[in-house]
């Protein structure tokens, strides 16, 4: 096994740290649901269960880059 695998993130991705601090929060609170994202993940997340139809059309007319 090699120690020097490392996984490149993208500037914009979180630090392990700050995903296990929140992680650990969730956790000491009992939470049943967490959602440890960002803003555009969490609202596609909470479009998906109160206004599936919309964000299905939203997602057809999306352009892939």
């Amino acid at each position: 096994m090699h120690n020097n695998l490392w996984i490149k993130l993208p500037k914009t991705a979180w630090h392990r740290d700050y995903f296990a601090k929140l992680m650990a929060k969730a956790i000491l609170k009992k939470k049943q649901e967490v959602y440890i994202a960002g803003l555009k993940e969490k609202s596609g997340v909470y479009a998906k269960r109160f206004f599936p139809k919309v964000l299905s059309k939203m997602i057809r007319k999306l352009s892939v880059t």
